[in-house]
């Protein structure tokens, strides 16, 4: 039987649990990775045959190869090539999975990794974009034991990590290269994505130089996505948020005032310095990340917002505007993320230190408890800190 005869009995009978006879056909076949079976199954993969047809009968040769070749026990070497090209020039970038799969069954993360970062140094355009989504799935994953701290690291898969360190290595420079010689905004995106934070201890000598001239294209760039992911590359805060961290986690997963002055330290300069030290908090501990400081991202990029929409105003919000605020706040209007970013205008625009206190609890701050949303913001604008005699604050 030849592996048209099979592909047609597949068609005919497009049912796994009634062609058991003919995988154990095909097996025999792919063991014996003859002449024939390479050549056959080489052009079914084809990047010109596609692996989902828009119509009837919904399957094609290259489907039939994946469905063979997922059910085997032995992926020919010399089908690994026309496997990655498969995946470089499948134009869906979760249907490429099956051919990068495939192809890590055969031979494992490093030939793969390095035939697809082939793609992305020597490809064409479109071969370099495919090959950066198919890089996405031949990513090494190393599994965590009891927490996500880098302490509960399982040593196995860790170390199997630190074998492809030059591969790694290389991914880097990579990538580091790409985002500066390509001005394909896809391409881009995802280099500088995969190479954040921008660190030149993490390159050779000679490619260090070309960290600045990435962190400047970053932040100048015209696409928000990339200035995002700059801001977040220059690890403003990272030596002292490193070493409270440090402190922290030696205190048993850290004490409230630990983590109050790590808060402070955070919170400290513009919010685009806050998201970079939340970064690097999340980078080097993401389990007392999420313990911790989930929720001040969240509060760091209301607070962006609240800057950006205040400078649209000269940087003073009208009398007017506030009090809508006050009063859509009051009636619980908008989303979660809305009345977060509300909060965040008004405590910049009013004097007061906790302008939510007056909104929500205005009792405690000698307003009446249905208090007008005038009253709360002449009650904020009316706040003066008293001053002791030797001129500090009481």
């Amino acid at each position: 039987m030849t592996w048209e005869q099979c592909y047609t009995l597949y068609r005919i009978e497009p049912v796994e649990e009634r062609l058991g006879a003919l995988l154990t056909y095909t097996d025999k076949l792919i063991a014996q990775a003859t002449p024939s079976t390479v050549a056959w199954l080489t052009a079914a993969l084809d990047p010109l045959i596609p692996y989902l047809p828009e119509g009837p009968p919904y399957h094609s040769e290259k489907r039939f190869a994946v469905w063979v070749l997922r059910r085997s026990l032995l992926i020919p070497e010399a089908l690994i090539a026309p496997l990655i090209r498969a995946a470089v020039y499948e134009p869906s970038p979760s249907d490429n999975r099956v051919f990068v799969d495939l192809a890590l069954k055969g031979v494992g993360y490093r030939v793969v990794n390095e035939q697809l970062l082939d793609y992305v140094e020597q490809g064409t355009l479109p071969e370099k974009q495919g090959a950066l989504r198919a890089l996405y799935w031949a990513q090494m994953p190393v599994a965590y034991v009891g927490g996500l701290a880098p302490e509960h690291l399982d040593p196995t898969t860790y170390a199997a990590y630190q074998e492809l360190r030059d591969v790694w290595l290389r991914k880097r420079c990579v990538f580091l290269q790409a985002f500066l010689n390509n001005e394909d905004l896809l391409i881009r995106q995802v280099c500088l994505a995969g190479i954040e934070p921008l660190d030149p201890a993490d390159y050779p000598v000679a490619l260090q130089p070309l960290i600045p001239i990435a962190r400047e294209l970053a932040r100048a760039h015209p696409d928000a996505r990339i200035r995002e992911l700059g801001a977040t590359a220059q690890r403003n805060a990272g030596p002292n948020i490193q070493s409270t961290l440090i402190e922290l986690r030696r205190d048993a997963g850290g004490s409230r005032r630990g983590i109050r002055e790590l808060l402070q330290q955070i919170r400290q300069g513009t919010p685009e310095h806050a998201l970079a030290a939340l970064a690097e908090v999340k980078r080097a501990d993401l389990f007392f990340y999420i313990m911790h400081l989930l929720g001040v991202e969240a509060e760091t990029l209301a607070r962006q917002q609240a800057t950006k929409i205040a400078a649209e105003f000269g940087g003073a919000l009208p009398k007017t505007f506030l009090v809508g605020l006050v009063r859509r706040l009051q009636a619980v209007e908008g989303t979660p993320e809305d009345r977060r970013v509300w909060r965040c205008l008004l405590q910049e625009q009013l004097p007061h230190p906790l302008v939510a206190g007056l909104i929500y609890w205005p009792h405690l701050y000698g307003l009446p408890e249905n208090s007008s949303a005038q009253e709360i913001v002449e009650h904020a604008l009316a706040y003066q800190v008293a001053l002791a005699p030797g001129g500090d604050s009481l």
